[in-house]
């Protein structure tokens, strides 16, 4: 006797459940720096620590950096300085001044012109003790123009 196959009926898949908007940012958040990135941020936060006793330290985490005046202008609010920013695909080292004062930026090398994002921010992925160098001098003549032009 041949046996009989009884005809099976397929159900329908399941639904699938709703994409999250916030499932994309948290697994982002959740990705760390590559290595390496934690040595440039405490280089570059260190240069900036110089500077600590005139200005206001606004955020001192191990990811973030920031420098304010504590002098408020006539708007009663205070102006950012500069910080150092630790992200997953470069560390960021925000500079005020030179958008202040874009003649900071005159004779900039093309190597430190290189790392520019946007008016004020500067990109690193590697530490370059040359570019840090002019970095720091550049931060000092910074520091020097918002001390003149009595933001400080």
């Amino acid at each position: 006797m041949a046996s009989k196959k009884k005809p099976t009926s397929k159900k329908p898949a399941p639904p699938e459940p709703p994409k999250s908007p916030i499932l994309p940012k948290v697994v982002a958040a959740l990705e760390l720096p590559p290595d390496g990135y934690a040595d440039i941020f405490k280089r570059l936060r260190t240069m900036l620590r110089g500077y600590a006793t005139k200005l206001r330290v606004a955020k001192n985490d191990t990811d973030t950096y920031e420098l304010w005046s504590k002098k408020a202008a006539t708007n009663g609010s205070t102006m950012y300085f500069g910080g150092v920013r630790l992200g997953k695909k470069y560390v960021s080292y925000h500079l005020f001044p030179v958008y202040v004062a874009p003649k900071l930026l005159e004779g900039l090398s093309p190597g430190l012109k290189k790392r520019m994002q946007g008016k004020s921010c500067f990109n690193f992925e590697a530490v370059d003790d040359v570019l840090f160098d002019e970095l720091a001098a550049l931060t000092q003549k910074g520091f020097e123009t918002f001390e003149a032009r009595g933001m400080i």
